[in-house]
């Protein structure tokens, strides 16, 4: 073993002794994204956390990069990182976290919760009519992976018909959290059915700008656009004229595009909009909980020598087993 291992993650004193005591003889140090140096960089055999995909790039000494994120649009690009360099991100971290986010705002989209919230800022007493009952309600999932099968689930619970969307699908491969599932050829016939189209996508070529103007334009009235995965994935000067005159009813973005989204930017003023700082995945003790054992394992894995679930290049996704 003894290998040299940069740690780019948040950590305990304990969960920094866990780390050590996997490699006993190995030399280790700690940092952050925004403090390390390109020549730690370059020094480490063995990096958990996420640099820069330019400081890595021509990286002769790496031998793993264990991601905190379960995006690694960066890192898959062409001449960023050698073939032979073991590369995981952190799919299986974020799932619970942001799916209950997805469900709290789709109740609160569906109760109007949002508009409730603006009334009572101005001291206004009016009743805001009919509201959408999760126990009727259709869900379309985008990306039916660890994000969206954690939300179907949750919606399931409450009494949800679930529709999975992913790039392929085979008649016996459909999880217990969708009532349906159907690949990625089949997205435009499924979006009118539902009352929320909830994306959880990479950003890869094959999902950059997948929500336009044309499939915006396909979503029932009233309905709710979710997006946690890539602000890529949708056209923003689409859906600000999707939000302005439907058929759709509102959006809750986690994510935009351009991101951060500047201050004076027009999709801040829409009413019918929810926007959060990409914050949902990472923001509970639970997730950094998740996240710490997940990058300590695939750890562990690299200096036994056994195998571990990465990521496939080609498309950006977690490899299957």
């Amino acid at each position: 073993m003894a290998k040299r291992v940069l740690v780019l993650l948040p950590v305990t004193d304990k969960q920094k002794k866990d780390l050590m005591d996997l490699d006993p003889q190995g030399e280790f140090r700690f940092s952050s994204r925004e403090e390390v140096s390109l020549e730690e960089v370059r020094w480490a055999q063995a990096i958990i956390g996420n640099p820069s995909s330019e400081a890595v790039k021509g990286s002769e000494n790496l031998e793993f990069l264990q991601l905190s994120s379960a995006g690694c649009e960066n890192y898959v690009k062409d001449g960023v990182l050698s073939e032979r360099i073991i590369l995981a991100n952190a799919t299986g971290t974020y799932g619970p976290s942001i799916g209950e986010y997805m469900v709290a705002v789709t109740l609160m989209h569906f109760r109007k919760l949002h508009f409730y919230r603006d009334q009572q800022k101005a001291h206004l007493w009016n009743n805001l009519g009919r509201s959408q009952s999760a126990e009727s309600a259709t869900i379309l999932v985008v990306g039916a992976g660890d994000i969206g099968g954690n939300y179907a689930r949750r919606m399931k619970a409450l009494g949800s018909h679930t529709i999975g969307i992913r790039r392929t699908s085979g008649p016996n491969d459909k999880p217990d959290c969708f009532d349906e599932l159907y690949s990625m050829e089949h997205l435009d016939a499924q979006i009118p059915r539902a009352n929320v189209v909830a994306l959880s996508l990479p950003n890869t070529p094959a999902t950059t700008g997948i929500m336009d103007g044309r499939r915006l334009a396909l979503m029932a009235p009233d309905s709710l656009l979710i997006n946690v995965g890539r602000g890529s994935a949708v056209v923003t000067d689409d859906l600000m004229a999707a939000l302005k005159n439907g058929p759709m009813g509102g959006a809750a973005l986690d994510v935009t595009d351009p991101e951060p989204l500047p201050p004076d930017h027009p999709l801040w003023d829409f009413e019918n909009l929810t926007i959060t700082p990409h914050n949902t995945g990472g923001s509970t003790a639970e997730s950094k909980a998740r996240l710490f054992d997940i990058c300590a394992e695939n750890f562990r894995r690299y200096l036994a020598g056994e195998p571990i679930q990465g990521v496939d290049r080609s498309t950006g996704y977690r490899a299957s087993r």
